[in-house]
């Protein structure tokens, strides 16, 4: 039996498609179950973590149980930090000897954005200074030290564990940090957004469309209706990339399952009807359902919200 923490396949997206990951205090009791589970079940005759070592998928946090990540740790003084073990492999030599570490690493209870709690794991901004701070703590009681890495976005369409190239770094905010022994951790997907303003042309259009065109045209903006707010509306505008509208910074998660005279709903039901699947990008192959169409569309091309 191999197991982890969530696929990243099941994991909720944000509405510019980066995938939003579990911290390590949050991917604990997934590994533990799985452990103590085999230990139960008379016809499991082993299993292991994945993955032993560390590798770049989705994230460099997501699967890994050591931080060996060289953009990281090269200029850290600690050399490549060759014993800084994730939180989750405490738990699981106590699952597997009953034995605790005699140094258990920190577990983190929770993110703020300008003194507010992050609801999960992601945020949206306006191009604005922000403050991110972290409440962990130690079970001894060790003093932490708090290392910030930001990567470039680039969301790789790889399946089934197939090579990524890591993210670039663009900035290591502490370069000289002592490297611990011991590590929690948690990847954001952020993204620097804007809500529109009076006198831009994305505000001109969000205002014509809740005016008029929204109700004579609904199928121009997948998602939104005339109920739908102006961020609302201007998500719609931005994830179909018109008239220059970027995301706004109040909906960092926003799905919406496509109906009938929208764009995409023709598109996936020209799919489905011709089989059209096979000889469509590879995403699309054996997709049976609306929802897997767009799921798959919403991956592989640009277009319209994340079911």
């Amino acid at each position: 039996m191999e197991f982890g923490p969530t696929g990243h396949w099941s994991a909720d997206v944000t509405a510019w498609g980066s995938y939003i990951e579990e911290s390590s205090t949050e991917k604990v009791p997934l590994y533990v179950a799985t452990c103590e589970l085999c230990f139960s079940d008379p016809q499991c005759i082993g299993a292991f973590a994945f993955v032993w070592g560390w590798k770049w998928e989705k994230t460099g946090t997501w699967y890994g149980l050591f931080n060996e990540w060289p953009a990281v740790s090269e200029n850290i003084s600690s050399s490549t930090c060759p014993v800084c073990e994730s939180e989750v492999l405490s738990a699981l030599q106590k699952c597997w000897t009953g034995q605790e570490k005699a140094t258990k690493a920190p577990s983190i209870h929770g993110i703020w954005l300008d003194g507010e709690r992050l609801p999960r794991n992601t945020f949206v901004i306006d191009q604005t200074e922000v403050t991110l701070a972290v409440n962990a703590s130690q079970l001894s009681g060790n003093d932490l030290t708090a290392l910030w890495v930001v990567t470039e976005e680039i969301v790789s369409d790889a399946v089934g564990g197939a090579f990524e190239a890591t993210n670039p770094l663009l900035d290591n905010l502490q370069p000289g940090a002592q490297c611990p022994n011991h590590e929690a951790y948690a990847s954001l997907a952020f993204r620097i957004g804007h809500n529109a303003l009076p006198g831009e042309q994305c505000y001109s259009l969000v205002s014509y469309a809740m005016e008029k065109d929204l109700e004579a045209n609904p199928g121009r903006y997948p998602g939104a209706s005339s109920t739908s707010t102006f961020s609302e509306v201007q998500m719609s505008l931005a994830q179909t990339q018109q008239g220059r509208c970027q995301f706004p910074c109040d909906l960092p998660i926003w799905c919406h399952t496509t109906q009938p005279g929208e764009a995409c709903y023709d598109f996936i039901q020209w799919v489905l009807q011709n089989n059209n699947t096979q000889d469509a990008p590879e995403a699309l192959h054996e997709k049976k359902s609306i929802k897997g169409v767009q799921l798959a569309v919403h991956e592989s091309m640009p277009g319209p919200g994340h079911l």
